[in-house]
């Protein structure tokens, strides 16, 4: 018993110290408790917080959703081949353009307005060959967005040219289709311009260009003749005009497709188009490479405006 009260005596302190730690620590469990359950209403918050970012989920999932109804919609509507009144009536319609038969052209579409005559008259292609359509539905139950592969006939040019046109049709009272120019119906304008990216469209599109520059890249003749067709509008930037030395007052012949400007720079206000073969008179030439000219405009009025000089021909220049 002496030992274990002179044992007792030696270690009590590290007994004290012992137990002052188990309380400590023991005060300490109940403290934690006692907070985590007065602060439950954090996790409450946590859980909201959580609630909150579920709809930028939802937001990508909704995404997702249109980009798949888009790619659904486009796997409903797939290009088809296969309807004869469209096949007669867009070979009808290119059979016209071909032969210039704008009475035929007036009966198959919209009103033919000079700027469209211009067009035609000045579309050199001879024929239109091999046509087939692929064609998607339009805005309404009884329209067609056609797409219309042919191989062009160019003269003097044996081999013929693949390439991709591109048409709405609608249908008449009569249940006859015609023609809808878009340039007339900017609904119309925008569903056709929309369609092009459709993914099968894309592809048609490709295999149409390939093809193109295949036959293309084969025939010198073709290209130098694509190139002459090609006559660009070109209009950079360029300085003041000053007048130069050259014959004014006289008759000149169009060489190419060309928008008659209101002023010599690229970006006035366009007044008029001229096309391959049409006669002017050129008033002055300018240093800046433009010309002033005069012309009637179809209607019975005289314009004068301005164009590039590089595609004006005197007459005396083709004899």
């Amino acid at each position: 018993m002496d030992d274990f009260r002179e044992w007792l005596s030696d270690n009590l302190r590290y007994i004290l110290l012992g137990l002052a730690i188990i309380i400590v620590l023991v005060i300490a469990f109940f403290a934690v408790r006692f907070v985590t359950d007065r602060l439950g209403g954090d996790s409450d918050i946590k859980q909201t917080e959580a609630v909150t970012e579920a709809p930028a989920s939802e937001t990508a999932a909704g995404s997702e959703t249109e980009t798949e109804t888009a790619a659904a919609t486009e796997a409903a509507n797939p290009l088809q081949t296969d309807n004869a009144a469209i096949q007669e009536a867009v070979t009808q319609y290119y059979t016209a353009v071909a032969a210039k038969d704008f009475d035929t052209l007036q009966n198959l579409g919209d009103v033919v307005g000079d700027t469209d005559r211009d067009k035609i008259n000045s579309n050199p292609i001879e024929s239109y060959n091999n046509i087939a359509i692929y064609y998607k539905p339009g805005l309404t139950d009884s329209s067609y967005n056609v797409y219309v592969y042919y191989e062009a006939k160019l003269p003097n040019i044996d081999q013929l040219v693949p390439s991709l046109g591109n048409l709405y049709l609608a249908t008449k009272e009569d249940g006859s289709l015609y023609v809808v120019n878009p340039n007339s119906d900017q609904q119309v304008s925008d569903f056709m311009e929309q369609a092009k990216n459709d993914s099968d469209v894309q592809e048609l599109i490709s295999k149409i260009n390939s093809e193109y520059k295949a036959v293309l890249e084969s025939n010198s003749d073709l290209q130098e003749m694509i190139d002459k067709m090609k006559q660009p509008e070109t209009e950079v930037d360029i300085p003041n005009a000053g007048s130069v030395d050259a014959d004014i007052s006289t008759s000149v012949t169009v060489t190419g497709n060309l928008n008659v400007r209101a002023d010599s720079r690229q970006d006035s206000d366009q007044i008029g188009v001229l096309v391959p073969g049409q006669t002017v008179t050129r008033l002055q030439v300018l240093d800046n490479g433009w010309s002033k000219i005069r012309f009637d405009d179809g209607a019975g009025t005289v314009v004068e405006g301005y164009v590039l000089s590089e595609y004006l021909q005197a007459d005396a220049d083709q004899q």
